[in-house]
């Protein structure tokens, strides 16, 4: 009897212990059903700004080790990446360098499949399908600012242009170092665009109008366009809140 209850429990317990197993991970979400439908395209556009949050960008690095390349920051600990910035000498293996980089073009992809899947979403309103697209705009234009501003220096090279989402890890690597000029240009046209689609009366919103013409009026700073500079300021400053 002993024998067969034990048997009995057996194929119970692994009966089930089959079945959870068996349930689909819902850690991660395949690309070709993650921005599906309403739900979806508002969690992806939560997951973009996420992204923004990363160690590697405004979770601290892009913030901190960057004032380290000028006179804004000291660095007195023990850190290498750190160290090297504050003596401007940076080496090829330095983890800030590379965390900034892959961190940015992350953000990018997040935006690319926001800015081609969105359109498709069936149980979307037009309006929060423009708030949406026109958010992604803005989060891809702030992360190619910051990628040129580091690697994009005085001369004719800029960095990859990256604006279709990479469907799989053996595309990233195909890709050209586009030129200076050419990232600028996208950046200004996809805060453009970031204008007409986001809404000025919007209450769940992260990126607002006025944020659109700051990053604008930094852009254009930092191209020498004072005036172009100027106006954009103008327009942050009486934008809605």
């Amino acid at each position: 009897m002993r024998k067969r209850l034990l048997l009995l429990f057996s194929a119970v317990a692994l009966s089930a212990c089959s079945s959870v197993l068996d349930v689909p991970p819902t850690s991660s979400v395949a690309s070709e059903t993650a921005i599906s439908d309403a739900a979806g395209a508002r969690a992806a556009l939560a997951g973009a700004y996420a992204g923004l949050q990363q160690n590697g960008l405004y979770g601290h690095t892009i913030v901190d080790w960057t004032e380290l390349l000028s006179d804004n920051g000291r660095f007195t600990g023990t850190f290498d990446n750190y160290a090297d910035a504050d003596a401007n000498a940076l080496r090829a293996d330095n983890a800030s360098v590379s965390s900034i980089w892959n961190a940015s073009y992350d953000v990018i992809n997040r935006a690319n499949e926001l800015i081609q899947k969105v359109p498709s979403v069936p149980d979307l309103s037009s309006g929060e399908k423009d708030e949406i697209i026109g958010e992604a705009y803005f989060i891809r234009a702030l992360s190619y600012h910051n990628l040129i501003k580091l690697w994009g220096g005085s001369g004719t090279l800029g960095v990859p242009l990256r604006l279709e989402p990479v469907p799989g890890a053996t595309q990233v690597g195909d890709v050209t170092r586009a030129t200076r000029a050419e990232v600028y240009t996208q950046i200004l046209a996809d805060l453009a665009q970031a204008g007409q689609l986001i809404s000025d009366d919007s209450q769940t919103r992260q990126a607002s109008l006025g944020a659109v013409k700051a990053i604008e009026a930094r852009v254009r700073l930092y191209n020498a366009d004072y005036a172009g500079a100027e106006a954009a300021a103008a327009a942050a400053a009486s934008a809605p809140a």
